[in-house]
């Protein structure tokens, strides 16, 4: 019997702890674009996204591609709801670390575009 607490403690922190992770997908057109997120290179477009970051934290992303003006936005940790930190939590609200857990409770949207301008010309 007392694997099995030790098991079902196990399963259960794993489970908690994989809920504190959203990922997003980041396309931009044109693709290819260089993708930063609060300031850390990404790689190009299309581009996935994970962070541990709390419900409602934002996240500053900057686009550059050679001959389009350089893209600013920002996402928010607000979009759907995050099964696996609701269950975590509840599971575990007697204790202050499932309480916790409740900071992790949305995700990022699925997946964000963004449309890149192109550069206008100099005239000399």
């Amino acid at each position: 019997m007392n694997h099995f607490y030790k098991l079902f403690s196990f399963c259960l922190i794993g489970f908690t702890l994989n809920g504190c992770v959203s990922t997003t997908l980041i396309r931009t057109n044109p693709k290819g674009a260089k993708v930063y997120a609060d300031g850390e290179y990404l790689g190009k477009s299309p581009v996935q996204y994970s962070s541990t970051k709390i419900a409602g934290s934002t996240t500053m992303l900057e686009f550059k591609k050679e001959g389009y003006e350089t893209l600013y936005s920002v996402i928010t940790r607000s979009g759907q709801a995050n099964v696996g930190a609701i269950v975590g939590g509840v599971l575990t609200a007697w204790t202050f670390v499932g309480l916790t857990f409740f900071f992790w409770t949305t995700d990022y949207q699925p997946g964000y575009s963004f449309e890149l301008e192109p550069q206008k010309a100099v005239k000399k």
